[in-house]
């Protein structure tokens, strides 16, 4: 077994692999500060989408979060549109199932400046005989699966900017 896995890492290793880190480390440095701005209709959001980033930063990314003075990079994020839209409604004419939208807006600066946003979307069902209460409660189930869609992506976008940081380091030395 020990010697499978050491001919994998090999091959690994001579083939150019290169783990995720390595691209973020190119984007934003070894460590980061998320400043994330609150949406006063929806601030619950805006806190868990500081949670999700602050936790795909150090697992997914595994950068250092720092304090505002001290980090390498600012990274600024901003939910600028969370709307519900009706998907289905049922035999009488009621709304039944919707759809949750969230768009939000990343910048950080390198030697430039980088912006660009996300959407995710997630699908919740509401019916009449639901009290407001569970409403609510899956109105805010569908707004993080639509957040953890916007991290996905966010993670994936990093990944391909720092390929290109890196290509552009490499062709300046």
């Amino acid at each position: 077994m020990r010697i499978f896995a050491f001919l994998l890492l090999l091959f690994l290793a001579g083939c150019g692999y290169k783990p995720l880190a390595y691209y973020a480390n190119q984007a934003f440095g070894k460590s980061i500060y998320v400043d994330i701005v609150v949406r006063p209709d929806f601030p619950k959001a805006g806190v868990n989408l500081k949670d999700f980033l602050n936790q795909a930063i150090l697992t997914r990314l595994h950068l250092s979060l720092a304090s505002k003075e001290s980090a390498e990079s600012i990274l600024k994020v901003e939910i600028v549109e969370i709307r519900f839209e009706m998907i289905a409604e049922d035999t009488q004419g009621f709304a039944n199932h919707y759809r949750a939208v969230v768009r939000a807006n990343f910048s950080y600066q390198d030697n430039q400046a980088y912006q660009f946003q996300l959407e995710g979307t997630s699908d919740y069902p509401a019916t009449n005989a639901m009290s407001s209460v569970a409403i609510e409660k899956a109105q805010l189930t569908a707004i993080n699966s639509a957040l953890q869609q916007i991290i996905d992506q966010f993670v994936s976008r990093i990944f391909y900017q720092g390929v290109i940081q890196g290509k552009n380091k490499k062709e300046s030395q």
